[in-house]
């Protein structure tokens, strides 16, 4: 099952998606436990590589934090 994005974008100089996500997600991602690409979640299953698309885990590079959430 995938992650929802608070907010999407399509970034046209670096021809890619970010997303925004709330901290939680953005803590599954940044800890491998869900695809920076894909958005894919591990349901707590660590891995370096996405099952889905391919794309390795040790990212977060395209993921914003919610800002209403961060204390």
């Amino acid at each position: 099952m995938a992650i929802k994005p608070l907010i999407s974008r399509f970034d046209y100089e670096h021809n890619r998606w970010e997303f925004m996500l709330s901290n939680e997600d953005f803590a599954k991602v940044q800890q491998g436990y869900a695809c920076g690409e894909c958005l894919e979640d591990f349901q707590g299953e660590f891995r370096i590589k996405c099952p889905v698309c391919g794309h390795s885990t040790a990212g977060g590079d395209r993921i914003l934090i919610d800002p209403r959430t961060m204390i």
